[in-house]
């Protein structure tokens, strides 16, 4: 676009004393400025196109400067995709890392110089429980224009493109647990059960997978899921002296190793659940009995944005 202007004066003069007055326009030169549409060009990128529970995504946004002037005071503002949850810390300006930032309250860019550019990155944690195909994000970056010296500046917000990665939902890990229960009271018959499951610890684990999938630059790892199953179990003894209802109470442990996204660091025991998918206590003789436990481990989305997720 061109802006052009030029000059008007209007005056009157007269040629003698008592000659009739004169009116007169001259008019200036004409100038012209160009000016450029979008003085910044904002590209953004994401390093998955697919992703999954657990998952570190990383975003980066290139602002580049495309005039012939140094631009200052640029804000940059990135709302956190829905279904995920932004890591502390993770902003890097120009890879810098920038303490404190975050891109859904905005920040700004002292300078950018004149036909160069500015890379931002930052990361998130992908939530067990996107309930979205797609995670979708853009940016936006906000410049002051003076129009008008004697008035306020006026903000005009640049979007970038819009860049996705498709979630891809998958179970963490079902297990079967069977064991064997022996009894000194003769049993005839289980009338009912009840099974209550904990998670004790969970933990990720140094191994030589981990230390192989380190040199590849992998981002996964291996961790250890320690808990308990209680089997509560009401029957009838076979004791003629003691024929009622009678309740064993039987504990054991478990555990699972398995490999999960780096992701899964960033997340407390109590976010780590585990359901009874299927249960049964089977009568194999009056003194034995054998559990069948099949459990489903999964994790809990009480992430929010308040909630402060700190990098490795």
């Amino acid at each position: 676009m061109r802006v052009v202007n030029e000059c008007r004066v209007d005056f009157k003069y007269r040629l003698t004393q008592d000659s009739p007055l004169v009116t007169r326009t001259n008019f200036s030169n004409l100038v012209s400025t160009e000016i450029i549409k979008d003085m910044l060009n904002v590209e953004k990128f994401v390093d998955k196109k697919c992703t999954y529970a657990f998952d570190i995504l990383t975003y980066s946004i290139v602002i580049t400067n495309t005039s012939n002037f140094t631009i200052t005071n640029v804000f940059f503002k990135d709302k956190i995709p829905k279904g995920t949850v932004f890591i502390e810390n993770s902003v890097k300006v120009d890879d810098i890392k920038k303490k404190c930032l975050r891109p859904d309250n905005g920040f700004y860019i002292n300078k950018i110089n004149y036909r160069s550019s500015v890379i931002i990155r930052f990361k998130v944690i992908v939530l067990p429980q996107c309930f979205t195909q797609q995670i979708t994000n853009f940016s936006t970056i906000q410049q002051n224009h003076i129009l008008n010296i004697e008035e306020e500046p006026v903000k005009l917000n640049i979007d970038s493109n819009i860049v996705s990665s498709e979630f891809q939902s998958k179970v963490f890990k079902q297990i079967n647990i069977c064991e064997i229960i022996r009894l000194k009271k003769d049993i005839t018959k289980i009338l009912k059960y009840e099974v209550n499951v904990k998670v004790l610890e969970s933990k990720i684990v140094d191994s030589p997978i981990n230390r192989t999938n380190q040199k590849n630059r992998s981002n996964m790892c291996n961790l250890v899921v320690i808990g308990s199953i209680e089997y509560k179990i009401h029957f009838l003894s076979g004791n003629k002296e003691n024929n009622n209802v009678n309740i064993i109470r039987y504990q054991f442990g478990f555990s699972s190793y398995l490999m999960t996204p780096i992701g899964i660091a960033y997340i407390k025991n109590e976010n780590i659940k585990v359901n009874v998918n299927y249960a049964s206590a089977n009568l194999i003789n009056k003194n034995l009995i054998v559990t069948s436990t099949n459990l489903y481990m999964y994790f809990e989305n009480n992430l929010n944005k308040n909630k402060k997720l700190n990098p490795l």
